[in-house]
This record gives C-alpha cells, sequence and structure tokens, in this order.
C-alpha cells in the first residue's frame, strides 16, 4: 500500500475532516513528505475536536488507524506511528491536553505505539530499539 493511499484511508475515515480535506495528486513528482504533513493536519484537527469535546466521531477514525497498523509494512508503520501518533502527542502536550484523555480510543497496536513514542521521549527507550520497533533496519 502507498503512503498516499494510509493517508487516504485514515483521513475517509473520520468524516469530519474528510469533508474539509482534498485529495492529493499521485503525480510522479509526489513529495515524500507530504502524507506526515496530511497526518499532522489531521492530528492537530483531532486535538482541536477534543479540545472542544467534540469526540463523537473519533472510534472510527482510530479504528482505522488499529487496521493499518495491523496491514503496515515498516514505511507506513512509520507514517502512522512518527507521522501520527507522535505528532498527536507532541500537539496535545503543547496545548496541555492530557495524553491520556486519547486512551479510551486506542486499539492494542496503537496503543503499543502510543507507549513507545512516551518510552523514547522519556529515555526508557533508545532511538534503535525504537526503529526497530518500527521495523526499520539498517540502510532502509
Amino acid at each position: 500500500m502507498q503512503a498516499q493511499d494510509v493517508v487516504n484511508r485514515l483521513v475517509q475515515a473520520y468524516p469530519p475532516y474528510a469533508s474539509s480535506w482534498a485529495t492529493y495528486s499521485r503525480s510522479d513528482e509526489f513529495d515524500p513528505d507530504l502524507p506526515y504533513t496530511h497526518l499532522g493536519d489531521l492530528a492537530t484537527f483531532l486535538v482541536d475536536r477534543i479540545e472542544a469535546d467534540q469526540t463523537e466521531a473519533f472510534a472510527s477514525v482510530f479504528a482505522e488507524l488499529e487496521n493499518l497498523l495491523a496491514q503496515a509494512d515498516s514505511r507506513n508503520r512509520d507514517l502512522l506511528i512518527v507521522g501520527f501518533l507522535e505528532d498527536l502527542q507532541n500537539i496535545s502536550l503543547n496545548r496541555g491536553v492530557a495524553l491520556d484523555r486519547w486512551a479510551v480510543w486506542l486499539g492494542g497496536l496503537a496503543k503499543d505505539a502510543w507507549m513507545a513514542i512516551r518510552e523514547l521521549w522519556s529515555g526508557k527507550l533508545s532511538t534503535s530499539d525504537f526503529d526497530a520497533y518500527i521495523g526499520h533496519r539498517a540502510g532502509t
């Protein structure tokens, strides 16, 4: 699955955001950073919603996240974990949103990734162990 397909599936799983989001081009000039940018925008939108206590549609986006994590290769795991979940944590922390507010929507794979990010930032998990968790190998 291509990165843009991952983004499209996650975005489409959250109708309040999908209705205002335009699918980007699949041209040969595709920028590999765009999926990270798009998922960062989605993370910002979700933090806006949690701050407004408008979480009624969260279950579907997090269910799709779980499905995508179950199918993901290392590139897409990086996109989902670093490009989405880590952004969700960072934006939440920068705005004073407690990270435990997200726990109710995290499935097993997302919860494991969520904790790996927290352990990385607290120093309990090394960068190389985090990379191994995502599935990176030397030279990839």
